[in-house]
C-alpha cells in the first residue's frame, strides 16, 4: 500500500469545524484512494491545547476476493484546528511537538489499559504511599535508566514511584530484572530497595548466581507485554492518576 502523506495546511469547511465525513472525502479524493475504506477510529481534544483536535485515520484496501485475509491498511494521525487539518503543529514558546503529544497520549490510552491490572509482583514500590505515584518503566541496562536512578532521592521529595521491568536487551537484563524483583521483596525499606536497584543498574554489574528458565520467561512475557504497545524507550515516566483516570 502506498503511503499517504499531507505536505500542506488543507482546508475542508467553511463555517463549522469539519466533520469525519469530510475528512474522510477528503482522503477519498486522493488519487488511487476511491475506493478504500477510510475510517475515523478516534478523535479528541489534544490535551493542554483545547483549540486543537487529532484524529486517527485508518486507511484499508478493500478486501479482495482470492485473499479476504490479507487487507494492507496504515494509520495516520492528523490535526484539526477549525476547518483545517495538517500533520503537525509545534508550539515553539515550549518546544512542544502536538504530534509527539498524540503519541503519547495514544500510547498511555493502551498503557493504561495494562497497568490496571498489573500484578504487585512486577512492581518496585518506593516512596510514601500518600504522595502521588509516578509509573516508571526501566531497563537495567538502559544508560538513561541509570540517570534517572541516580535522581530517584529528588522524585521520592514529591512522589512515590513504582517501577515496572521492561528490558529491550538481551538474556543479562532479564536475568537481572528478576534479581531485582526477587530481592526488592524481600527488603523492609526503601534504602534497602535501592541499594539492590543500583548493584543491578551498575554498568557492571554482574549475574553471580543462576536465574531459572522460569523466571527468565516470566520477564520475557512482562516486557513483551508493553513493548508490544510501541514502547521504543525507556525510561517512560507518567503520572499514575494519568493512567487509572482513563
Amino acid at each position: 500500500m502506498r503511503k499517504i502523506l499531507i505536505f500542506s495546511v488543507i482546508f475542508l469547511g467553511f463555517l463549522q469545524a469539519i466533520s469525519n465525513e469530510q475528512i474522510i472525502n477528503h482522503f477519498k479524493s486522493q488519487a488511487g484512494l476511491e475506493d478504500f475504506n477510510i475510517t475515523i477510529k478516534n478523535r479528541q481534544k489534544v490535551p493542554d491545547y483545547p483549540d486543537f483536535e487529532f484524529a486517527l485515520v485508518e486507511i484499508s484496501q478493500p478486501y479482495k476476493k482470492e485473499n479476504r485475509d490479507n487487507r494492507d491498511s496504515q494509520k495516520l494521525n492528523i490535526l484539526i484546528k477549525g476547518d483545517f487539518i495538517f500533520p503537525e503543529a509545534v508550539d515553539v514558546k515550549n518546544n512542544i511537538s502536538l504530534r509527539q503529544k498524540i503519541d503519547d497520549e495514544l500510547l498511555f490510552d493502551d498503557l493504561a489499559k495494562i497497568y490496571k491490572n498489573e500484578t504487585k509482583n512486577n512492581i518496585v514500590f518506593l516512596g510514601d504511599s500518600k504522595k502521588p505515584s509516578l509509573v516508571i518503566l526501566s531497563d537495567p541496562e538502559c544508560p538513561y535508566c541509570r540517570q534517572e536512578l541516580a535522581n530517584i532521592e529528588n522524585r521520592l521529595k514529591t512522589n512515590s514511584v513504582k517501577i515496572i521491568l521492561t528490558s529491550f536487551r538481551e538474556l543479562s537484563a532479564l536475568e537481572k530484572s528478576a534479581l531485582i524483583y526477587e530481592e526488592t521483596a524481600k527488603a523492609k525499606t526503601d534504602n534497602q530497595k535501592m541499594a539492590v536497584l543500583r548493584k543491578y543498574y551498575d554498568e557492571n554489574a554482574a549475574i553471580t548466581r543462576k536465574v531459572s528458565e522460569d523466571k527468565i520467561k516470566n520477564m520475557d512475557e512482562l516486557r513483551q507485554k508493553y513493548l508490544k504497545l510501541g514502547l521504543e524507550s525507556t525510561p517512560l515516566i507518567v503520572e499514575e492518576k494519568r493512567l487509572l483516570n482513563r
